[in-house]
């Protein structure tokens, strides 16, 4: 193996790992500190809400676009979030698992491992609480990644062996 793919291979890992740890950490955190961090992306999602104007509209609408904030709040937390652990755990289980099987299925089983757990941590801190809904979006986040992630690597596994051929 060469050198540059080992290299890559462990930084794939560290990050994966890493991304991994930065999520159970989020999940021990207390509510008010967890809503502070979450508070960066309402607060976006807010200036972008002033500039088109939604402070001069009615209070129904603007109580739906309270409820889009969250929802994308939610959305780029959790899905985002298990979205990029799963394209960088497949990639990293991947290349370090030579069986496309037991890859897929460590794969899966990691992401909705690190979704169980980030939901069950949050029941016994102060100010929070699991949500299976979060578990959910969680799941689908990395469930979507991961099937990107692996038609990606399907597309260029046959267009290497295409070349090869051609070769």
């Amino acid at each position: 193996m060469s050198t540059k793919i080992k290299v890559i291979k462990y930084l794939l890992l560290f990050t994966y790992l890493l991304l991994g740890i930065v999520l159970v950490f989020e999940a021990s955190l207390p509510a008010e500190v967890s809503s502070s961090h979450s508070g960066a992306v309402s607060d976006a999602v807010q200036d972008v809400t002033e500039v088109v104007g939604a402070d001069k509209l009615t209070n129904t609408i603007e109580q739906n676009l309270k409820e889009f904030n969250t929802f994308i709040r939610k959305g780029i937390g959790h899905f985002g979030a298990f979205f990029v652990l799963a394209v960088l755990g497949t990639l990293t289980i991947g290349l370090f698992n030579s069986s496309k099987l037991s890859t897929i299925a460590i794969s899966l089983l990691t992401g909705v491992g690190f979704a169980i757990l980030t939901e069950a941590i949050q029941v016994t801190v102060r100010g929070r609480y699991g949500c299976f809904d979060d578990v959910l979006l969680d799941s689908i986040g990395y469930f979507i990644g991961f099937v990107i992630t692996a038609v990606v690597y399907g597309i260029f596994a046959l267009a290497k062996r295409s070349r090869l051929k051609v070769a």
